[in-house]
């Protein structure tokens, strides 16, 4: 933190790559400042949520952990807690509270992983003894799709999908809601897909009610008046109309 002054701090995020050349987020985007206490802070988070998350992934073969950083000006809020749950933003949807992550190992303890040519299955269980089962297919711009279901007691209660459209931000399609995050949890955009039906054509009346009247309306010059019998009277002529039974 050298080149960071006092009205400074700076953005670091980690990633590992695995041997198959896919990069994975590690955590969320984390903001320091150059003093004491965010330096240990960080001392700390390297050593207990890094080794955490990278743990989960144990049988599969790392080849880097990356450190991306930038600076900017002013100072950062305060960095209380390295807690995993802490730091981890969650959201209740039927009375589950779901982490706003593609990380697997967001959501509990990775029991099994199942790899095969294009995809990654996690079986993911929480405190609560829930299954959580994640189809993960990472596509050649390494941007994650997860297919995810969970299941109590060996009853399927949710699935839902997350779609990450670019670096910044995934869509999660629960039911007919639709979240859209960025990559640290932040809500951007919500919408419900509300189902539409198709406009039904009018069947053709069978009888026809020639009871009707059709009246066809002129506009009369300004220079019209209305005389002592209540006739409209134009200065070039003057028409008048009954209507008989």
């Amino acid at each position: 933190m050298s080149k960071v002054n006092e009205n400074q701090h700076i953005l670091l995020q980690f990633r590992i790559l695995t041997c198959d050349g896919i990069y994975k987020t590690v955590g969320k985007l984390l903001q320091l400042n150059n003093n004491n206490l965010d330096k240990d802070f960080l001392k700390t988070f390297i050593q207990n949520v890094i080794e955490e998350k990278t743990s989960g992934y144990s049988d599969i073969e790392l080849t880097k952990i990356i450190f991306s950083y930038g600076i900017r000006d002013g100072l950062a809020p305060a960095n209380i807690n390295t807690d995993k749950e802490a730091n981890t933003i969650l959201y209740n949807y039927k009375h589950y509270k779901l982490a706003v992550s593609l990380d697997p190992l967001d959501f509990g303890e990775i029991i099994n992983i199942i790899k095969t040519d294009n995809r990654t299955t996690y079986i993911v269980q929480n405190i609560n003894g829930n299954l959580y089962t994640f189809t993960q297919i990472i596509n050649k711009n390494n941007l994650i799709t997860n297919k995810v279901t969970l299941h109590k007691k060996g009853v399927l209660t949710l699935s839902w999908s997350d779609v990450q459209t670019d670096q910044d931000k995934f869509t999660r399609t629960i039911g007919n809601n639709v979240f859209v995050y960025n990559i640290n949890g932040k809500l951007i955009n919500f919408h419900v897909i509300k189902p539409t039906k198709y406009i039904n054509t009018i069947e053709k009346h069978k009888e026809h009610d020639t009871n009707f009247l059709t009246l066809d309306v002129e506009t009369r010059l300004a220079t019209s008046k209305v005389d002592d019998n209540n006739d409209i009277t134009n200065q070039r002529r003057s028409s008048t109309y009954t209507l008989l039974d």
